[in-house]
């Protein structure tokens, strides 16, 4: 099965999110801003593998969050 989009889902929408995409031996990298940002967020997959850094803010209850999540996918599997 080829994998070609990545979803992140959040349990309240951010106010911003930006995806930090590096090849994998981290000698090019590319930035994907979300324009409108929802509960479900998607964005497509280079066909080769990288590393991710996904930043978000959210303010809930009167409090501002900011996080930040780092993932790898290999879509060939090797």
């Amino acid at each position: 099965m080829k994998v070609s989009e990545v979803s992140m889902e959040f349990s309240h929408a951010p106010n911003f999110l930006s995806v930090m995409v590096e090849n994998w031996d981290r000698s090019k990298a590319y930035i994907h801003n979300f324009d409108t940002v929802s509960l479900v967020n998607t964005m497509p997959l280079p066909d080769y593998a990288a590393h991710y850094t996904v930043t978000a803010q959210f303010d809930y209850g009167g409090i501002h969050y900011e996080a930040e999540y780092i993932f790898d996918v290999n879509p060939k599997g090797t």
